[in-house]
């Protein structure tokens, strides 16, 4: 079943961490939370998180990230293009600043119909599913910025740049396959359960080189990973 969390959107505070760009990279820092935050459910409270995000030529080189979001939003939109019936999207409210991973299951001319199901672990809510009618531009085939728990390990960290399934488009804006990334440090690879937050203060070390490398051969791309030391916290 198709779950989600209700997750913090790229605020003011931190539009400034994804960086117009003229090569790609990825990067994460601390997202502290509210006590008031809740899951998408209503359940427990969430907690601290980290922003997992990329930065790509594909979303401009010259936008002005002084800009409101909402003015940002098309550029992005336009470089994972257009959803399908039945893909996984993530749908945006710049208003709340929230965004939430839901299955496209209708398309109209001016608005999506999106639809999630309550995890089945989450007994009290069980089978409930939640659906809504929301505005197009809302609606993203991929987004390039995911909030995850520092635990989160590179195993999960693949699945998300590449997309878990045919129908989940991921962060990269071009298809590529799980099976062909691949986290580095210094030349060597990482083992795949080593959690973002370790990584994070790995690739803070001026001595280390920490970089993603997708596919192989000669169509093989080196994504370097940024180390961030800011936070949205003040």
């Amino acid at each position: 079943m198709l779950t989600s969390l209700h997750l913090p959107l790229v605020t003011p505070s931190s539009q400034s961490k994804m960086t117009p760009t003229e090569k790609p990279m990825f990067s994460a820092y601390p997202y502290y939370t509210s006590s008031s935050t809740s899951w998408f459910f209503n359940g427990p409270a969430a907690p601290d998180m980290s922003v997992f995000c990329l930065d790509h030529p594909s979303f401009g080189t010259s936008t002005d990230f002084s800009k409101p979001l909402a003015k940002q939003l098309p550029i992005v939109q336009r470089a994972y293009g257009l959803p399908k019936v039945g893909d996984i999207v993530s749908v945006l409210d710049p208003n709340s600043e929230t965004i939430a991973s839901m299955m496209l299951v209708e398309k109209k001319k001016e608005t999506y119909v999106v639809s999630l199901s309550a995890s089945s672990r989450n007994y009290i809510h069980s089978g409930i599913v939640s659906t809504r009618e929301v505005p197009n531009w809302m609606v993203f085939s991929g987004f390039p910025a995911k909030a995850i728990v520092p635990s989160t390990p590179i195993r999960v960290l693949k699945n998300m740049i590449s997309g878990a399934s045919h129908d989940d488009r991921g962060m990269w804006p071009d298809p590529v396959s799980g099976g062909e990334i691949n986290f580095f440090c210094n030349g060597q690879i990482l083992d795949e359960e080593i959690g973002v937050g370790t990584l994070m203060k790995i690739s803070k070390r001026d001595d280390n080189d920490v970089v993603v490398v997708m596919g192989s051969g000669r169509g093989r791309v080196k994504v370097p990973w940024i180390g961030r030391n800011d936070s949205n916290k003040s």
